[in-house]
């Protein structure tokens, strides 16, 4: 029985957890930013309002994800209304700071309120799932390059 390559097995089941894990968190944020839509979309139809100010759900290339929050701003070029997004920094904590959203009506503040404890904590477990995966991933690597020692 090779019990390094059991320890690259081990490793590599570690990482193959993790990553379904990773899955999991993302598909949970994304379905909380969903429903945030949904419940000011359903405001906006009773009420006749706007909603200009909402949470996306973003990949990078790089596999990474984020929950972003965006301000939607409106301009009429030729006669067509365009919508602009502008990203909103978040800070420096997990939590996106109040300040940067500007001035918004009471109904989006409650909204914001409501989800951003949800997408705050969703930040802080996708941020430690992502420290497991590049620590695991760096194991891989040297368990790998043990084994090919010999």
């Amino acid at each position: 029985m090779n019990t390094k390559m059991n320890m690259t097995e081990l490793y590599t089941e570690n990482h193959d957890r993790i990553e379904a894990e990773f899955a999991m968190l993302c598909t949970e944020a994304k379905a909380r930013v969903d429903a945030f839509w949904a419940d000011g979309l359903a405001h906006c139809k009773a009420t006749n309002s706007m909603l200009y100010i909402a949470p996306r759900t973003r990949f990078s290339a790089s596999g990474s994800f984020s929950i972003l929050w965006f301000r939607y701003t409106f301009s009429t070029d030729d006669g067509k209304r365009k919508r602009h997004e502008l990203t909103l920094p978040k800070g420096k904590a997990d939590r996106q700071d109040r300040r940067y959203l500007g001035k918004m009506e009471v109904w989006i503040e409650e909204l914001y309120n409501r989800y951003e404890d949800y997408f705050e904590q969703y930040r802080k477990l996708i941020k430690l799932n992502r420290k497991e995966r590049v620590l695991l991933r760096k194991t891989i690597q040297v368990a790998r390059s043990f084994d090919a020692l010999g």
